[in-house]
């Protein structure tokens, strides 16, 4: 009988505990996961394809002159936004998911507001160190992924490359900051777009790696500081 009522009374508390650790776990791993999102969405397993609904929320935080203001107040007053008004936050959280390099053509948006859905505001959202957003991810970033046709393999070939930056976000403006990056990924698409180099062999590692390195010191300036994350092919 002793042995029963121990029996009875251990489980109990050692599933409790296991909760306990699991939920401990799976919060770490939301608060340390290096992604670009603002929340952990809690309606993340229903997404859809973006609406010109969505499309028309996500672009009404581009208000006049937001080039001018500098990171930390467009940070600030973004993240009011999503805090008023969780339609906001929800339509990004969509855009965030569907806007990819590949959608650029089929999105048919004018350059300007393409370039604020997938360089101004991925990389506010990155900077934020609102107390309800993801602020874990040291420093802020910017990040593309491609594929490249190897015609000896008849494969395409994924790479991506990742890249942090550094600056006083009380004195650099958005403006300042978004012109860097869009150089940095313009000159990286036209490598990938020109290059004859068969993706499979060695050599093409070295010179996307070397490309990325160049526009690097071509672009960064001693306000705004720039570090190679991830590789491409690394």
């Amino acid at each position: 009988m002793k042995n029963n009522f121990l029996k009875t009374k251990v489980v109990p508390i050692l599933s409790a505990t296991l909760l306990i650790m699991a939920s401990s776990m799976l919060k770490a791993s939301l608060e340390l996961s290096p992604v670009t999102t603002v929340f952990a969405s809690s309606d993340a397993a229903s997404s859809k394809n973006l609406t010109k609904s969505d499309l028309k929320k996500v672009l009404s935080l581009k208000v006049k002159d937001y080039q001018d203001l500098t990171l930390k107040e467009f940070s600030d007053s973004i993240s009011k936004i999503y805090e008023e008004n969780h339609s906001v936050w929800k339509a990004r959280q969509r855009a965030a998911r569907y806007l990819t390099d590949d959608k650029k053509k089929e999105m048919n948006l004018p350059i300007d507001d393409y370039n604020f859905l997938t360089i101004t505001i991925p990389c506010t959202d990155s900077e934020s160190t609102y107390p309800k957003d993801r602020s874990s991810q040291t420093p802020p970033d910017f990040f593309r992924s491609f594929d490249i046709y190897s015609k000896s393999k008849k494969t395409s070939c994924h790479f991506e490359y990742c890249v942090g930056y550094s600056t006083d976000f009380t004195k650099t403006t958005v403006g300042e900051r978004d012109e860097i990056i869009l150089n940095i990924i313009n000159g990286m698409e036209n490598f990938v777009e020109t290059t004859t180099i068969d993706p499979v062999k060695k050599d093409f590692h070295k010179k996307i790696n070397k490309k990325l390195d160049r526009l690097l010191k071509k672009y960064a300036t001693p306000e705004i500081k720039l570090k190679v994350l991830k590789y491409p092919g690394k």
